[in-house]
């Protein structure tokens, strides 16, 4: 098991009672100690278990963008490494427009990158899409604290918990996500993005 450090937002916490509630993940948690990367087992644990994933698409090993574009950057898919991103203004990377995922099955949005090239300005946002909303403000997941630079790093987004969008999140199908990390320039190498369930 790697000692890839994790970065992870946990915000609000949505009430709702019986079999009305949904997957979400307790935001008191200190998932910065819970969420690994396996490198050996390529996947990602939650307290040394197989986390319950949803979805996952690994760019370090299949050396293909799979329907991710970006957005005010250059990308090079890279076996070995992942997406490659070097940014310009205000970068960020699109997911396919058709992802039909259940927000009440997956609570949280793990990222694992590597900046290897910092700037002064962190965005760290998340966007979400539905066949009812584009990308607003309104629905806008924050991770306000930059990973430092060098090592890889796991991003954990608390999605349904958010304050901004938590709500409409459980109660949806996502169609598309959008992730804008650094906010003008740098260079960025994105390893994995996945879906996952609370793991309890």
């Amino acid at each position: 098991m790697s000692g890839v450090k994790v970065l992870a937002v946990a915000v609000g916490v949505l009430t709702l009672a019986g079999c009305d509630k949904p997957n979400l993940p307790e935001p008191a948690r200190d998932w910065a100690k819970a969420v690994t990367w396996d490198e050996p087992g390529r996947r990602f644990l939650f307290d040394g278990r197989p986390a319950p994933i949803v979805r996952v698409w690994d760019f370090e090993r299949v050396g293909d963008a799979e329907g991710f574009t970006p957005l005010n950057a250059q990308m090079t898919p890279a076996r070995g490494q992942g997406l490659v991103l070097i940014n310009g203004p205000d970068p960020g990377l699109r997911s396919p427009d058709d992802l039909e995922i259940d927000g009440r099955e997956s609570a949280l949005l793990l990222v694992r990158l590597t900046r290897r090239q910092a700037t002064a300005s962190w965005d760290g946002t998340v966007f979400h899409q539905t066949r009812w909303h584009g990308e607003s403000e309104k629905f806008a997941h924050r991770l306000p604290q930059a990973p430092a630079v060098g090592g890889a790093t796991v991003l954990v987004y608390l999605m349904g918990s958010s304050p901004a969008g938590g709500g409409d999140w459980t109660a949806s199908r996502i169609k598309r996500l959008r992730i804008d990390l650094e906010g003008d320039g740098g260079e960025t190498v994105i390893h994995q993005i996945a879906l996952a369930q609370a793991p309890f």
